[in-house]
């Protein structure tokens, strides 16, 4: 018996925050496949459905989906410092919970920014 296959976008990386990132789309995803017994008939309906009320714990905090199934995740801001052995390495400075992907701000205010770009909204 063939198993079925289930075409799934990730980052592939082994290490560092995106292999992070990719184990956490990968578990999201089979959670929604589980929880739909591998349905992915009627254009995948009942799995898109699962993903949208989709909440689960990952090394980096809770990850769940907005209404454009767009990630709502703790976001670690880092900066480069230097050991003290010579190596660079990522600090963590702050983490930031559940940033969705109006950084916080109510939608229509949001959207009353104007398109988003390099200097739009202004990060103070």
């Amino acid at each position: 018996m063939r198993m079925p296959e289930y075409r799934i976008g990730l980052l592939f990386s082994t290490s560092g925050p995106y292999a992070a990132l990719g184990r956490s789309a990968l578990d999201g995803a089979l959670l929604a496949l589980d929880e739909v017994n591998g349905d992915l008939s009627d254009g995948q309906a009942k799995f898109r459905d699962a993903l949208s009320k989709l909440s689960f714990d990952t090394p980096t905090g809770k990850v769940s989906l907005d209404k454009n199934r767009q990630a709502i995740a703790d976001i670690y801001l880092t900066e480069v410092t230097k050991g003290e052995d010579g190596h660079l390495y990522n600090a963590v400075v702050k983490v930031v919970p559940q940033v969705n992907q109006t950084l916080g701000i109510p939608e229509d205010e949001f959207l009353a920014l104007g398109k988003v770009g390099r200097d739009n909204p202004s990060c103070p």
